[in-house]
């Protein structure tokens, strides 16, 4: 390999990966041929696993585990993830990450409006307003919480279930 080609996924070691707390989401639906699962094809010049297929995730943040993130949370408590994932406490923090990777990643935001409705981006100035909310957020410039509290949103944690 050349260093003007970058690494390849033929490159990636997993075992050269440093170790931290992260979480990924499966997104999975009943379609009409059956089971449809969505993956994400990361990019070749991509510097963590390029041109892998994967599914959204990514490292817990600090603001994933700020205090102030259960006030957005629906369907789920700091006691309830942290019992899951038999861990003292934190255990939201990873089911919130899970949701902004998604968000970040892939545009899917998991989150409910006031009257408990999914959002949904199929109007355009809304979809305008979160393409702009998406980068903000994965640029780190606004925290999912904050966004949450300007769109009257609460992120639908009750629709993930932990795998192991």
């Amino acid at each position: 390999m050349s260093l003007a080609s970058g690494p390849s996924s033929a490159d990636f070691d997993p075992l050269d990966v440093p170790v931290r707390d992260a979480a990924t989401v499966m997104l999975v639906r009943d379609g009409l041929a059956g089971l449809e699962v969505f993956m994400m094809r990361r990019t070749l010049d991509a510097v963590f696993a390029g041109g892998l297929y994967v599914f959204p995730g990514g490292a817990v943040d600090d603001a994933d585990r700020h205090g102030d993130v259960q006030s957005v949370c629906a369907g789920r408590s700091d006691a309830g993830a942290s019992a899951v994932l038999a861990v003292p406490a934190g255990g939201l923090a990873y089911w919130v990450a899970a949701i902004r990777e998604c968000f970040e990643e892939a545009g899917v935001l998991l989150a409910v409006d006031s009257d408990g409705e999914v959002v949904r981006f199929d109007d355009l100035p809304v979809e305008e307003r979160f393409t702009a909310h998406r980068r903000a957020v994965h640029d780190g410039e606004l925290r999912l919480v904050d966004l949450c509290r300007d769109e009257d949103l609460r992120l639908d944690l009750g629709v993930i279930q932990w795998l192991t």
